[in-house]
């Protein structure tokens, strides 16, 4: 017996610090409504000294919850030392697992079964309300600096590209089983956009960077993968994505061409056309008008299909013509995109990159009710954030040119970046003499100011004219008279492509925008623009002053 009592070990416990239900009662509520319960029978059962064992009870139930919460505190802090989370910690019927190496991400993308994630544990608050689990709490990109941020996305590109489907494998498939392999894989992980892919009129409104566009040419690729679909672009901002559309055009008035061009399409005649009108809600209102009827009203029997991008969030807003609310609740698709600061909230987007205002990949069908877009309740898109392993030119993870990498044929980068004009303008026949007669009275004058020494190889000054159209034709779409060398390289994309200003390679935007400096100097030299140098490199270019031939 002495022998027993030596080798015991005795542990004396205050009752005041350490629980006492708390042992057997783990749940933070379930304990207060115990010793609750324990005061007011004890109130209602002890005559006379209730009410003074009630407030007994209450100072021990008080300090029981209390000493419960920093038990389980300390058990959470003494799990996450040692590399587990909320939803990895084992429960304590459980026996604990020695810790496993995570596995290394392959250099390439694989692809693996993707194992079911096991239901998180709720984390207690004592006396409040429990918070959400990791799963369901809001983790946002909050970087402490422009490095973590950096590294954080590469991991993050990492990640997408080793869960995403392997694109080596499927480049193995004709395109039209690419396109159908990458529209069950997207629909698996919540982005069905299948049936979006067969019908006519799609519209996609929402919010300034909430990837309006990005959902319209992620169904267009597809589209042009899986049907033979032929993919024209209209525009009004030189903003398009590398995709080899069949044709493009960059300004107001190609809107109402394309809209005389589907008006004098036969029946039928058009099955294989796939019309993508941006930055619709900008145009004139008479244009918007007259594009909306031609679509609303006779565009189905062409056969062509139409995606058109607005803003907006009733019929007014978005250009419909009053009293075809009925036509277009049956003629028209419409889903909203969200950017992340809608998707997560003001509270949560203020700790964002640019206060969250990027794309959240989130969408929501919408219909019309009383002349306002209201979202229909369960039909809703996301797309996968495994379509995030490519870049765009700032860096920054892109849906269209990851979708892109399964699908080289359409990628416009891979053809020299040189996409055909829906509507070339045609060809000045009187600009090689007007140009020779300006030389001329330069040459003859009274007075001739020194000139400035440029080369004059015939390419160049071909090239030079052509640029001159080019920016006049600029500053006529866009109604402005002044444009800066600078602003022209951004938002002008034949001169962007040309110039190859959307290059990652810095040597390579450099030597374009020297050649464009040369460009424009040549145009003041031959009269084609005026150029006025302001200092500091820069330059701004508008029309030249009147002739005697007439305004140029």
């Amino acid at each position: 017996m002495a022998n027993l009592v030596k080798s015991t070990q005795f542990k004396v416990v205050d009752d005041l610090k350490d629980p006492t239900l708390g042992n057997i009662i783990k749940d933070e509520s379930a304990l207060m409504f115990s010793w609750a319960a324990l005061g007011i029978a004890a109130i209602l059962y002890i005559p006379g000294a209730g009410f003074i064992s009630a407030l007994a009870i209450s100072y021990f139930g008080y300090r029981d919850v209390n000493a419960t919460c920093r038990e389980q505190g300390a058990t959470e802090n003494v799990k996450q030392s040692e590399g587990f989370s909320p939803s990895q910690s084992p429960s304590h019927s459980e026996t604990t697992q020695p810790t496993q190496t995570p596995k290394p991400l392959p250099s390439g993308p694989t692809r693996e079964n993707p194992q079911e994630e096991p239901e998180p544990e709720f984390i207690g608050i004592p006396w409040g309300k429990p918070r959400p689990s990791h799963k369901e709490a809001y983790q946002g990109d909050v970087y402490a600096t422009p490095e973590q941020k950096a590294e954080a996305q590469k991991t993050a590109v990492a990640l997408a590209e080793f869960r995403a489907p392997n694109i080596n494998e499927l480049l193995n498939l004709p395109i039209k089983k690419r396109a159908e392999r990458l529209l069950a894989d997207m629909a698996l992980s919540g982005c069905n956009l299948t049936p979006y892919l067969y019908d006519k009129l799609i519209i996609a409104t929402g919010t300034q960077r909430s990837g309006k566009s990005t959902i319209i040419v992620l169904a267009g690729i597809l589209e042009a993968a899986l049907l033979g679909k032929e993919l024209r672009y209209i525009t009004s901002d030189g903003d398009i994505y590398p995709v080899a559309f069949s044709g493009i055009a960059n300004g107001a008035k190609y809107y109402g061409m394309a809209t005389k061009e589907i008006e004098e399409t036969q029946l039928d005649q058009a099955n294989n056309v796939v019309w993508i009108f941006d930055e619709v809600t900008k145009q004139h209102p008479e244009v918007k008008s007259a594009l909306w009827e031609q679509l609303l009203t006779g565009f189905v029997k062409t056969g062509a299909s139409a995606r058109l991008i607005t803003h907006g969030t009733t019929m007014k807003a978005i250009g419909f013509p009053a009293g075809m609310a009925d036509q277009v609740k049956s003629e028209a698709v419409i889903v909203k995109a969200l950017r992340k600061s809608d998707a997560v909230g003001r509270e949560a987007a203020a700790k964002l990159t640019n206060g969250g205002r990027y794309p959240s990949g989130e969408y929501r069908r919408q219909e019309l009710n009383d002349g306002n877009l209201k979202d229909v309740q369960g039909e809703q898109l996301q797309i996968p954030d495994w379509l995030l392993f490519d870049t765009n030119e700032q860096g920054n993870p892109c849906y269209v040119r990851s979708l892109l990498r399964y699908f080289p044929e359409l990628d416009a980068r891979k053809n020299g970046g040189v996409i055909p004009e829906l509507y070339p303008e045609p060809k000045d026949q009187y600009e090689d003499t007007r140009q020779n007669l300006e030389r001329l009275l330069d040459t003859d004058a009274a007075h001739p100011v020194q000139a400035e020494v440029v080369d004059e190889d015939e390419t160049l000054s071909a090239n030079a004219a052509q640029f001159a159209q080019i920016v006049l034709t600029h500053l006529k779409d866009k109604n402005i008279k002044v444009v800066s060398l600078a602003r022209l390289l951004c938002d002008n994309y034949s001169i962007k492509v040309a110039l190859k200003q959307n290059s990652q390679n810095a040597d390579i935007k450099a030597k374009g925008k020297e050649t464009a400096r040369q460009l424009a100097m040549k145009c003041k030299h031959l009269g084609l623009l005026t150029v006025e140098e302001k200092g500091g490199n820069s330059i701004s270019l508008s029309a030249p002053p009147a002739t005697l031939f007439g305004v140029v």
